[in-house]
């Protein structure tokens, strides 16, 4: 008996349909992320909160592969990234990392670079500006954020042995 191997793929949506396709993906009980940027727009005298997507177009999805498929069938979902061939997956550990940084931080900016590993960094550009950022391999972006008064700085190595247990746990049942 083949059991179902479960990993993060990358859905890509039509521009401004991200949060639509992770309610959806919800409402049909399989696991997704949409990743939001916390903000504050000032309208009029009232300041409204905001929540942006950080990566335009993309959801985070935690399905088998032979599940990948049926995704393109959701309405909002235009198809699911592929590299070299295969549908991408995406670490277990960089969706803890972008939830715990996104925990922390509000007003977050991201940037398309080629980084070759997984970096939560604080204060490297050598200038008098105070920042994180969070480095992201698989997807290639980094996300930004301005220090804040509270941060709650998280271990890769914390992250590296939980996701490590929960794997030998789940192969071991």
């Amino acid at each position: 008996m083949e059991k179902n191997v479960y990993e993060w793929y990358v859905v890509y949506t039509r521009q401004g349909m991200e949060v639509k396709v992770a309610k959806e993906l919800q409402k049909k009980n399989i696991e997704s992320y949409c990743p939001v940027n916390k903000t504050q727009h000032k309208w009029w005298a009232f300041k409204r909160a905001a929540e942006q997507p950080i990566f335009t177009s993309y959801v985070f999805v935690r399905v088998s592969e032979k599940e990948v498929p049926a995704l393109k069938k959701i309405n909002g979902v235009v198809n699911v990234l592929y590299w070299l061939g295969k549908p991408a997956t995406i670490k277990e550990q960089e969706i803890h990392m972008i939830r715990d940084f996104l925990t922390n931080h509000t007003n977050v900016s991201v940037e398309k670079t080629s980084v070759k590993s997984l970096n939560y960094l604080y204060n490297t550009s050598g200038d008098q500006r105070e920042n994180y950022k969070l480095e992201l391999p698989t997807l290639g972006y980094r996300v930004v954020a301005a220090k804040s008064a509270k941060v709650k700085v998280v271990s890769i190595n914390k992250v590296t042995t939980q996701v490590s247990a929960q794997r030998q746990y789940s192969n071991a049942g």
